[in-house]
């Protein structure tokens, strides 16, 4: 979703691979199946507990905006490193919004409203009451499939095409739901971009888009070669999704909706 995106921005493949990795870094560092460290539902559009679907998706908001914005803050201070964490943190949470609700399978009246609360000025209070979001629960025995729930990740979810039912559901003559969650989650990868790009001035648009020496991201690499930071060469994202040329010597968080360092499955 991601580079079919950002292939309308001009990136160079160098920065492209930096933002496809911040795009996947909340999974890596925010998500209980990856050796979390934390686990926060907002930055996935997941709904955790005994949260309702609206304080979840005001949640998802309130995490995607904060990092939008942050994402813009960072790239006006020349500081690559935050802005692909930020911007990553941003697109992750409305490409899992295609897919992590019920997006595609409402009316068109309906979306155009979770639209305009997503990336306009329309207030989350006007939510239709018909969204849902996946419930996610690390505390259950089976996270994905939380005891109970109406709407659960691993049944509902559309993330790859054989995912549950509504993933494989047909959604027109040629498309099933989970390309249906794709193509919603690449249009508004899109207008992530879009807005990103008209917050900038050229000059600092022309740094990010280009950017080509790197000492490393995400942060917490994992079987890297820590080369020299001064290098231009250039080393690709690898398997685990980890771009390396040396070692950071700080570490970014994401903006989340409630208090960065609480391990919310531990409460």
């Amino acid at each position: 979703m991601t580079e079919d995106a950002a292939k309308y921005f001009i990136w160079t493949p160098e920065a492209l691979q930096l933002l496809k990795a911040g795009a996947v870094y909340p999974d890596r560092e925010h998500n209980t199946t990856a050796h979390n460290k934390e686990y926060f539902p907002e930055l996935h559009f997941d709904r955790y507990q005994n949260e309702s679907n609206h304080d979840a998706f005001l949640n998802g908001v309130t995490a995607y905006k904060k990092n939008f914005a942050k994402s813009i803050e960072m790239a006006k201070n020349g500081d690559l490193v935050g802005v692909f964490t930020h911007l990553g943190g941003a697109l992750h949470a409305v490409q899992d919004f295609a897919s992590h609700s019920n997006y595609i399978e409402l009316p068109e009246k309906e979306q155009k409203i979770i639209d305009e609360i997503l990336f306009g000025d329309r207030s989350p209070k006007e939510l239709p009451k018909s969204v849902k979001l996946t419930h996610y629960d690390p505390d259950m025995p089976i996270p994905g499939i939380p005891e109970g729930s109406d709407y659960p990740h691993d049944i509902k979810s559309k993330d790859y095409p054989f995912r549950g039912d509504v993933s494989m559901s047909q959604f027109g003559p040629d498309e099933i739901g989970y390309q249906a969650a794709f193509d919603t989650g690449t249009y508004f990868a899109k207008i992530v971009l879009t807005r990103f790009m008209h917050a900038l001035d050229e000059k600092s648009y022309r740094q990010v888009t280009n950017a080509e020496v790197w000492n490393v991201f995400p942060p917490y690499p994992r079987n890297c070669t820590v080369g020299d930071i001064n290098k231009t060469s250039y080393t690709a994202m690898r398997g685990d999704n980890v771009v390396c040329e040396g070692k950071p010597d700080y570490i970014y968080k994401l903006e989340t909706a409630r208090k960065v360092g609480i391990n919310t499955f531990n409460k």
